[in-house]
């Protein structure tokens, strides 16, 4: 499958939460997310992020591993706990500039579909998104 067919491949209306703290951060992932089709809501924090999964229903979950108040690793803990289904049962992808923690294992535990580090381009955010719809 070629790039073109993979970025055609994403869900239509895909609805997507993001948590993210820096803001040059945010408004490329919602550039990109915006570019491919889908609906994103940006909080800034895992504590956020946790509150807006439990009050309205996200496709996808899209949570940066390092943050403020609540990092994305118990963040991703609080979701997957909490009692409600559409949001711990939807598909979490953690961001990570930790490379070296990532080659490690560092995330492996955790309850998420896949992980992306950054810098990521479009592309590579695309083909993320696609593996874990298919």
């Amino acid at each position: 499958m070629n790039s073109e067919q993979e970025l055609s491949a994403l869900p239509e209306n895909l609805t997507v939460l993001v948590a993210e703290d820096n803001q040059a951060s945010q408004l490329i992932i919602r550039f990109f997310l915006q570019s491919l089709g889908a609906r994103c809501t940006i909080v800034e924090n895992g504590e956020q992020a946790i509150s807006k999964a439990r009050e309205e229903t996200f496709d996808l979950i899209i949570l940066d591993a390092m943050m403020p108040i609540v990092d994305g690793i118990k963040a991703v803990e609080m979701i997957r706990a909490g009692e409600d289904k559409a949001a711990s049962s939807a598909p979490i992808l953690l961001l990570t500039a930790d490379a070296i923690g990532l080659s490690e294992g560092k995330y492996e535990k955790l309850d998420i579909q896949g992980t992306l580090t950054k810098p990521y381009t479009r592309e590579q955010l695309a083909n993320t998104i696609t593996r874990l719809f298919l």
